[in-house]
């Protein structure tokens, strides 16, 4: 009993067989308490999922180090001499790719647009060629002197083509040719017109739009050319402000639609458009019309209001902008809302028209501020935003493309012009080259989403 005692108190430090279990198992708690405090303390995510059966456990992979080649490029660790090289196989990554989205459209035409003439029209035709307007373009009459018979349709046609075959000898383009009707036109001289060609004539009322003051105010004195127009085929393009006094400016669209009703009643036969329209009460009146009435619609009217014109909107920043200035002015919100409700859903008798018209800087900054907006170059890619942002894109091509071709008669064009989703700031300013001075494009000095593919 001796010796077995004292065997036992020689062990008297070490943990008694009958305790071993238990202090096992208390320390095996105290590790789970730790891992379980460490995986609140750092999330649930690096919690791991509860292990499998040996029986169902998948076979484990080798990890690959996360810096493959700076592992073989690293002096201590390379292979040895004649050693093979072991294949590490790539693994597939779920990076997106970087290919910027590109759309596809049929060349698109612009059924009113202002060259101007002289180192104006030099200056302009490369920035339409530029900026993806490639085909067919109405070029507006009004120049100093304007074009009233079709030998200068004829000669003005030719100088366009001339700038732009100098600018690309490829090119495409097709200057529509127009003449202007003013209260003198004879019903000959608009028959002669449409003999060499001209489609289209003009109708600008009195003092009311850039070199107007041969425009007319007597709207009967044009019967004669109108009743020629409706033989012969000439399509008449109307300015569509009311030229009298007495019927102030943001009224004057809705107030000529009396002056076209009085026409449409004499001529039913004359096909005609209400241009660069911007108001409700100009698209209700064309949708109420027939086949034979048309309407262009501007990039500026389908983005801008009279607030944005006079400093009111948020986006105006409170100052007033001269270059947004324009006739007819944007009206009010409902009314912009009118225009992008027609265009979006695709109506037949509504299609492109920029009244792209570029003014030198100091003429709008000044005292007596000429009117017009230069979208050129930003009318692409702001169109594509709108109808990509809502979901329309499938209606661009046949606003752009193919609701004035039919209309004007012309077949559909095979060429084809693409923007890539790039953005791009629009420059604040562009040289006019030999004129001493530039000209301020629309959504100066802004990010656009979309750039025209050279």
């Amino acid at each position: 009993m001796a010796a077995g005692e004292a065997r036992r108190r020689g062990r008297g430090r070490r943990v008694r067989p009958a305790r071993a279990g238990a202090e096992l198992a208390r320390r095996a708690r105290d590790r789970g308490r730790r891992r379980a405090a460490r995986h609140r303390a750092l999330g649930d995510a690096v919690r791991r999922p509860r292990a499998r059966s040996r029986a169902r456990r998948p076979r484990r992979r080798l990890r690959r180090h996360p810096f493959p080649r700076a592992l073989a490029a690293h002096p201590h660790r390379q292979a040895r001499p004649g050693a093979p090289r072991r294949h590490t196989p790539r693994r597939k990554t779920g990076r997106l790719t970087t290919e910027p989205r590109t759309i596809r459209l049929r060349a698109p035409d612009n059924w009113h647009a202002h060259f101007r003439d002289g180192p104006m029209l030099d200056f302009l035709v490369p920035v339409f060629l530029d900026s993806g307007w490639r085909r067919r373009i109405v070029a507006e009459p009004n120049i100093t002197p304007p074009v009233l018979t079709g030998d200068r349709a004829v000669w003005y046609r030719d100088a366009i083509l001339e700038r732009a075959r100098a600018h690309d000898p490829a090119t495409t383009v097709d200057p529509v040719m127009t003449i202007q009707i003013t209260e003198t036109t004879p019903g000959a001289t608009v028959r002669d017109a449409r003999s060499k060609g001209v489609g289209i004539g003009k109708v600008y009322p009195f003092m009311v739009t850039t070199h107007s003051g041969n425009g007319v105010q007597d709207y009967d004195k044009i019967y004669p050319a109108l009743e020629a127009a409706q033989d012969c085929g000439l399509i008449v393009q109307f300015h569509g402000e009311h030229p009298s006094d007495d019927i102030e400016g943001l009224n004057k669209e809705a107030g000529f639609t009396a002056i076209l009703d009085r026409i449409r009643a004499r001529f039913p036969k004359l096909k005609l458009t209400m241009e660069h329209i911007t108001s409700r009460a100009a698209v209700d009146w064309v949708k109420a019309q027939g086949d034979g009435v048309g309407a262009s619609v501007t990039v500026h009217h389908l983005f801008t209001t009279v607030d944005d014109v006079l400093g009111y909107s948020k986006a105006s920043g409170g100052l007033m902008r001269v270059h947004h200035g324009c006739k007819p002015q944007p009206k009010w919100r409902d009314d912009r809302a009118a225009l992008n409700e027609v265009v979006l859903s695709g109506h037949p008798r509504f299609f492109y028209g920029g009244d792209d018209a570029a003014h030198l800087r100091r003429r709008k900054e000044a005292e007596g501020s000429a009117c017009g907006v230069w979208n050129t170059m930003a009318a692409l890619p702001l169109l594509v935003d709108l109808f990509d942002r809502e979901g329309q894109l499938d209606r661009l091509d046949p606003f752009l493309s193919e609701h004035g071709a039919r209309f004007y008669g012309y077949d559909l064009n095979a060429e084809s012009v693409t923007l890539v989703e790039e953005p791009w700031v629009v420059p604040a300013e562009v040289e006019a080259t030999g004129m001493g001075d530039s000209v301020v494009p629309m959504c100066a000095g802004e990010t656009l989403k979309w750039r025209v593919r050279a």
